[in-house]
């Protein structure tokens, strides 16, 4: 058996079918280009980004080290964060420009193929008790009650479980995209527009059932 494929099996074994990112309509167009790239790429490489990120949160994962799947040592923002859920506390504290956000859904080949080293969280990678994990034998230690639940504030410290996370390194590439969700039918055209203009085939689907 490949790497690929006891990855592939392992991942198709667990609850996780498909991994979920978020931005705002303005990356659309350099993510279906150039892929989903971490922070520190972002910056490096001078892609223009918009963000709606909190920046004590974002001071607080930049200064984390975790180990990777292949042990070597990195810093959070050299990685993807992906969600295992659309619907998060993070999500949920940005309500009100939901209609400008879009969310991608990532295939799990993405972390599969050799070139991909992953680690992931038992909660919000940013959090002082988050454990990490780069095994995929410890798929067990996800919350996966507060993951799928209709509502993480039934369990103690749900908050910070369900914004468990997958993370990526080095980056996604647009060939693992299976699809774009938005909120309105406007959205929508908009996302189809830039789909088009890179010359891509992505469908975009209109789903409340992503948002708040």
């Amino acid at each position: 058996m490949t790497l690929f494929d006891w990855r592939y099996d392992k991942l198709r074994s667990s609850p996780i079918q498909i991994f979920y990112y978020f931005s705002l309509i303005d990356n659309l167009a350099s993510i279906l280009n150039s892929g989903i790239l971490p922070k520190n790429t972002v910056i490096l490489h001078e892609h223009q980004s918009a963000s709606f990120a909190e920046e004590t949160v974002q001071e607080r994962r930049h200064e984390k080290t975790i180990q990777l799947s292949n042990f070597k040592k990195i810093s959070l923002h050299d990685l993807v964060p992906l969600y295992l859920t659309p619907r998060t506390p993070t999500l949920s504290a940005r309500r009100q420009i939901q209609t400008q956000l879009f969310f991608i859904d990532v295939s799990l080949k993405a972390v599969c193929i050799d070139l991909v080293q992953f680690a992931f969280t038992d909660g919000n990678a940013g959090a002082d008790s988050t454990k990490f994990y780069r095994s995929l034998y410890k798929l067990t230690e996800i919350p996966w009650e507060v993951v799928a639940a209709e509502y993480w504030n039934d369990y103690a410290d749900g908050k910070r479980k369900r914004c468990c996370e997958f993370l990526v390194y080095p980056s996604i590439e647009p060939q693992y995209f299976e699809r774009i969700v938005v909120l309105t039918n406007s959205l929508a055209q908009q996302c189809e527009k830039i789909v088009r203009e890179a010359g891509l085939e992505l469908k975009v689907v209109v789903s409340p059932s992503y948002f708040f």
